[in-house]
């Protein structure tokens, strides 16, 4: 199964977070190849550990909000907005017995990946995803979503991973201000901070991968957000930030001992756990 450069680059740092077999199974019919030239840049800038300490540290922290979530809280369906070839669904359904619906959304083809899941799973694993070939900026996004037997009166998780940044800022938050649902709803978002308050071992990280993947596949503009701008958001809507999670932490939840943080380090992601 290919993947477009961007997301092998991710998964290919990331993929070392993945323990159960299953997924390693999974991973094992991906072809990373797309992702060799921006890969040997990394390794060629010595900035391969970095982007490994974070791409893992985003996988970890956000499936462990959600099934710490599920543990604790009634929540009936979860919506992943542009999983592309991410395994997290598969995560959470073998490590999830609860019966509950999950919607992948993506604007790419799900075939290959739907196929490979239903030869992974048993029947009633399987039939807990359900996967949409939808542009998430859609304006009749919920209505949608709706025939494909989403409740929008249940509570529902919503997980924002690796898509944030990429999107008009004005549209994105009108997106999360339409999933609100009096508080019911948990929003967990990762975004990128602003370049220029990132420590400087990570600001020169993420300057040299975008760059790269300006010059060699695509305009890569980044919508950055400030943690007040979150804030002010939520407050906006009647919502609440439970917590918002920056690399230090993560890696400190994940006992991770490879890379020695600064006192004043700004990292270049951060995970939200918010209601709404």
């Amino acid at each position: 199964m290919n993947l477009e450069p961007t997301a092998a680059f991710v998964l290919h740092y990331s993929k070392g977070i993945y323990k159960n077999n299953l997924i390693k199974k999974y991973l094992e019919y991906i072809d990373f190849s797309s992702a060799n030239s921006i890969i040997a840049m990394c390794e060629e800038k010595k900035i391969s550990h970095l982007l490994h300490e974070a791409m893992c540290s985003r996988k970890f922290i956000i499936t462990r909000l959600v099934l710490n979530a599920l543990e604790e809280n009634n929540y009936e369906q979860i919506v992943i907005f542009a999983s592309g070839k991410s395994p997290i669904s598969l995560e959470l359904v073998l490590n999830n017995k609860n019966h509950i619906a999950i919607f992948e959304l993506d604007n790419a083809s799900f075939s290959e990946k739907r196929n490979i899941f239903k030869k992974l799973l048993d029947k009633n694993n399987f039939n807990k995803l359900n996967f949409l070939e939808i542009d998430i900026t859609d304006l009749k996004l919920i209505h949608k979503l709706e025939n494909y037997n989403f409740d929008k009166k249940k509570r529902t998780i919503l997980i924002f991973e690796g898509i944030t940044h990429y999107l008009d800022k004005k549209i994105y938050l009108k997106l999360l201000q339409n999933l609100s649902n009096n508080t019911k709803n948990k929003f967990i978002i990762e975004y990128a901070p602003e370049i220029a308050k990132l420590s400087e071992d990570y600001k020169f990280a993420v300057k040299e991968v975008f760059n790269f993947i300006e010059k060699n596949y695509y305009l890569a503009k980044m919508t950055n957000y400030s943690k007040n701008e979150f804030i002010n958001f939520f407050k906006s809507i009647s919502g609440e930030i439970n917590k918002i999670y920056d690399l230090r932490m993560i890696s400190s939840m994940r006992k991770s001992e490879k890379y020695k943080f600064e006192n004043n380090f700004v990292g270049p992601l951060e995970v939200i756990d918010a209601n709404a």
